[in-house]
């Protein structure tokens, strides 16, 4: 089985221009596979028994390990692994690791609302989120369909974490359903910050002339055809 870092891949969730998520498999839970492969090999129920009793007293701790080993992952057990494609002589690879960097900033500061980082490895160019096992929000489109308080309820969790980053002046600049997971309690979790823009940073991760963002999601004033130069989170 493949791993990166001491994750271990389970299968690919999905990709993009930049980058590949894979299910991946905790550290622990990894270690804990292997440990049980371990208890099973030294438990040994094919030796010849001496007498009845100690038939149950091999096969139980065989059993055991065996269940450790074979049961379903747990959702917290689980990742996903993002993997960015950076080639380390593309004419803009400074550009992406600089866009690695920020994403890796803004979820390293534990904001409501935002998936959680669980590692981060920027030379290798990868980082590890919680796994959302609902998917994102553009695969179930009807799940709000019909209520309009849980609909309400939803949609104001996801207001509150950007207004949130608004607040610190950052802003997501791909705010998408495809970048949107729905959580526990009819809560929105935002995802996906490989555009964010962060205030009071001497590179700008966009090039002159370059737009960035979801186009069928971004407002008038913001599809001007150029780069925005003075990028306002609007808040208050």
């Amino acid at each position: 089985m493949n791993t990166v870092g001491r994750w271990e891949q389970l299968r690919l969730l999905g990709e993009g221009g930049q980058s590949e998520v894979f299910l991946v498999r905790s550290p622990n839970r990894a270690q804990e596979r292997k440990n049980a492969l371990q208890e099973a090999a030294d438990s040994n129920p094919w030796e010849l028994y001496v007498n009845s009793q100690e038939r149950p007293q091999r096969i139980e701790p065989l059993a055991t390990a065996l269940w450790k080993y074979l049961r379903p992952d747990k959702v917290s057990e689980l990742g996903a692994l993002k993997m960015f494609k950076i080639p380390e002589t593309a004419p803009d690879a400074e550009e992406a690791l600089g866009r690695l960097r920020n994403e890796i900033t803004v979820l390293g500061q534990k904001r409501a609302g935002l998936v959680k980082l669980l590692e981060a490895n920027e030379k290798d160019r990868w980082i590890v989120t919680e796994y959302m096992p609902n998917g994102t929000l553009d695969k179930t489109p009807s799940a709000y369909m019909g209520n309009a308080p849980r609909a309400l309820k939803a949609f104001r969790s996801l207001v509150e974490a950007v207004a949130s980053l608004h607040k610190d002046d950052i802003v997501h600049r791909d705010i998408k359903p495809a970048n949107v997971f729905p959580g526990e309690d009819d809560r929105l979790i935002l995802g996906d910050l490989g555009i964010v823009y962060l205030p009071n940073r001497a590179e700008r991760m966009t090039m002159t002339n370059e737009r960035v963002g979801p186009r069928d999601y971004m407002p008038q004033w913001g599809d001007l055809g150029e780069r925005l130069e003075n990028v306002q989170s609007n808040f208050g």
